[in-house]
């Protein structure tokens, strides 16, 4: 299928009982005819392995499904890193076991990609709580349509690329650089770094996931703040521009640059940790007010893209403060 290259639809599930089955749903309901879909769980404890089973034995679709169960569980990103070596496609796209795709997700995200000629791709998604009900809220919307990010915005923090649940990425970035370390708490952010080192993160307005906030996300603050260690993702970010180095993929100047964008990326996330972590909350609201009014805490604080997004945290971090979710 020359127009239509193969792509694996990638379903990470991990005790997920109550949602998996709208994830599977929403998987073999894509209208991509090329499609090879992986469900991949790390060894769940719950009921979502059984869910899984009794699904697939009533399945009798066109698309091609392939089942992984990990006989111990590995961890997000050991997890991932053999979900992807287990794929054949040309692109994948990256799914969890809690959201919902809608039936044109991949057909778009193909065709996004491909016109866009980007290494990694994100759609739009809305969000919904637990039991499905729409929230008011779009995950991301942009003015221009395609809108692309290169390298340079990365560095000069102009604008920040998209990242989250609606992914699509060409299979070079995996093939480049290889599996991630194994301590590394995320692919989200990482991934975007990854494709901006090879080309461009485009993005569509187009809505094709609906992203389920329930409280346990891995982007709730709880987690965000407490579970995820900043050191660990920094370091993946420098392990790949030392690769984009070695491999001629970005120069001298540029890995300079890279370097001390991550850097202050480290400065800020180890910040905002501290203030989230703070037990008195007189001087967690002191520390978020001198952030907001000193611009010399960290130099990304004075582009006005990263400002918004520091204020956000901020904002969510006093929202936990008066024990609002």
């Amino acid at each position: 299928m020359a127009n239509h290259p193969l792509v694996t639809f990638l379903l990470l599930t991990f005790n997920q009982e109550n949602y998996i089955l709208d994830a599977l749903e929403g998987a073999v309901c894509q209208d991509y005819p090329n499609l090879e879909i992986i469900i991949s769980d790390d060894c769940s404890t719950d009921n979502t392995n059984d869910i899984i089973k009794k699904f697939l034995t009533s399945y009798h679709g066109d698309h091609k499904i392939i089942y992984n169960r990990n006989d111990s569980n590995l961890g997000l990103i050991p997890h991932f890193n053999k979900a992807i070596s287990l794929s054949h496609g040309d692109y994948i796209v990256l799914a969890a076991g809690d959201d919902i795709s809608l039936p044109n997700r991949t057909s778009i995200s193909v065709n996004a990609i491909q016109e866009t000629g980007a290494m990694s791709l994100a759609t739009n998604f809305k969000y919904i709580d637990s039991n499905g009900t729409p929230l008011n809220s779009l995950g991301f919307q942009t003015l221009k349509e395609p809108t692309l990010y290169t390298i340079n915005d990365y560095i000069s923090l102009i604008s920040a690329p998209p990242s989250g649940p609606s992914r699509i990425i060409n299979r070079i970035i995996m093939d480049t650089f290889g599996p991630f370390l194994d301590d590394c708490p995320t692919e989200d952010t990482t991934l975007t770094l990854r494709a901006l080192l090879l080309g461009c993160v485009a993005h569509t307005n187009t809505t094709c996931v609906l992203y389920r906030w329930h409280g346990q996300n891995i982007s709730a603050p709880e987690n965000l703040y407490h579970k995820i260690k900043p050191r660990k993702i920094y370091n993946q970010y420098y392990h790949d521009i030392k690769i984009a180095k070695s491999k001629n993929l970005i120069n001298q100047k540029t890995f300079r640059n890279l370097k001390k964008t991550i850097n202050d990326y480290l400065q800020y996330q180890i910040f905002i940790r501290k203030i989230y972590s703070e037990h008195n909350k007189y001087i967690r609201h002191l520390h978020c007010i001198l952030y907001l009014i000193n611009p010399h805490i960290l130099p990304a604080h004075k582009k006005k893209s990263y400002l918004r997004q520091n204020c956000k945290d901020l904002f969510i971090i006093w929202d936990a403060l008066h024990g609002k979710k």
